[in-house]
């Protein structure tokens, strides 16, 4: 089954990418993701940048659609002892370049352009499961909270200093 979207239109974007909600990477990309040659941890989200979202995933400083300043964060959730859904691990914003934070403003920072608009995808990371039948429980458009930034600023003058 094929989808399509515009690159440039946030409404397109999160359209498309809420067909994904309740979805597996092998119904939402159909069969040419099972030849697919992603191993190793950020294996689902490389899958989901070439085959659903069709870009080659990449490490670049700007966000992957770069077009209107929006970032795709993949991240797996797991059911707790009470059979809640949460937070597998840590989700990692960005690595610090530590040569070039120092020269850099907050406000102009490659941290904050990549990150002050995500397009979240979380999937349920079940053990014995293919990476290709998780399925995706949240599709979620998120910007940082005012309150957050400035705990975030904070820290990355700290990091900077």
């Amino acid at each position: 089954m094929s989808y399509s979207y515009s690159r440039d239109d946030l409404k397109s974007i999160l359209e498309y990418a809420a067909k994904l909600k309740d979805r597996s990477l092998r119904e939402a990309c159909g069969d040419e993701v099972i030849n697919n040659s992603y191993i190793g941890k950020g294996n689902f989200g490389q899958i989901l940048e070439k085959y659903y979202f069709h870009y080659e995933p990449n490490s670049v400083a700007e966000p992957d659609f770069h077009e209107i300043g929006v970032e795709l964060k993949t991240s797996p959730l797991k059911k707790n002892a009470k059979n809640q859904l949460s937070a597998k691990e840590r989700l990692v914003l960005s690595i610090i370049n530590y040569a070039d934070i120092v020269n850099q403003e907050f406000e102009n920072s490659s941290f904050l352009i990549k990150n002050k608009h995500l397009l979240l995808i979380l999937y349920l990371h079940e053990k014995g499961i293919d990476v290709l039948d998780y399925i995706i429980k949240l599709v979620g458009d998120w910007k940082i909270p005012d309150d957050d930034l400035l705990i975030i600023k904070s820290d990355w003058e700290k990091i900077q200093n």
